[in-house]
């Protein structure tokens, strides 16, 4: 499967935000194609924002995004990954130099304090990270911190998130999000977005064998507050 059409438009989401000091940007996906609208999203900003990015995992162990970045033939060498969910998933930790491990996802208020963590930096060290310092910070499945954690909490965890996101206009984080399925959160969050974009059904179809030499159609970002369109 090829996304190059839908990097090319995220990127131009992506870019035009950074232009005007945005950098918090909703994804409306359907909820079967979060994985892969989350892998999109993290290419473009690999190549759009940079190579120091922060990528955590809650809802399945960072390997999992890593093991499709190889497939993709995406380089995330300098990328950190923040892992709270290897722990508790009953997984062996899959040890890599630039990957910090959580003791649990549970009481997600208390995972980061001031949004700094103890971690591991490109060279193997250990520094104290700021999280909203990197290039970019993303939450793998951001529904999954309500599995693990109250309404309240969790809430108040993702404004003081996305607050301290806002407050550093060189970082940017995107979430993807089923409108459909997670209205409630679709709107928390919309309600503390800078622009909102949707990922149809329609951008993850397989392309049949016969149309395989056929051009992709091109997307682009629609006006005003966002949709992928494909014309």
């Amino acid at each position: 499967m090829v996304y190059e059409t839908e990097v090319f438009a995220m990127r131009d989401v992506i870019s035009q935000m950074m232009k005007t000091s945005q950098n918090r940007l909703l994804v409306n996906t359907d909820r079967v194609y979060l994985g892969k609208t989350n892998l999109i999203a993290l290419e473009s900003l690999l190549e759009e924002r940079g190579p120091r990015g922060i990528f955590i995992a809650i809802n399945r162990p960072y390997h999992y995004m890593a093991h499709l970045l190889r497939i993709h033939k995406v380089d995330y060498e300098e990328m950190l990954f923040i892992d709270a969910v290897s722990q508790i998933s009953g997984e062996r930790k899959m040890e890599w130099k630039q990957t910090t491990f959580l003791d649990s996802p549970f009481q997600v208020a208390k995972l980061f304090e001031d949004l700094k963590l103890l971690g591991k930096t490109t060279d193997g060290s250990t520094a104290i990270i700021k999280i909203i310092e990197g290039d970019f910070v993303v939450i793998d499945d951001v529904s999954a911190i309500f599995h693990y954690n109250e309404l309240g909490t969790g809430k108040a965890f993702l404004k003081k998130f996305l607050d301290a996101v806002a407050s550093n206009p060189k970082s940017f984080t995107a979430f993807a999000v089923d409108r459909e399925t997670q209205r409630d959160l679709y709107e928390f969050l919309a309600d503390n977005a800078d622009r909102m974009v949707d990922m149809g059904n329609a951008a993850f179809m397989e392309v049949p064998k016969e149309l395989e030499e056929e051009p992709a159609p091109m997307a682009r970002p629609s006006e005003g507050k966002g949709g992928m369109i494909h014309e």
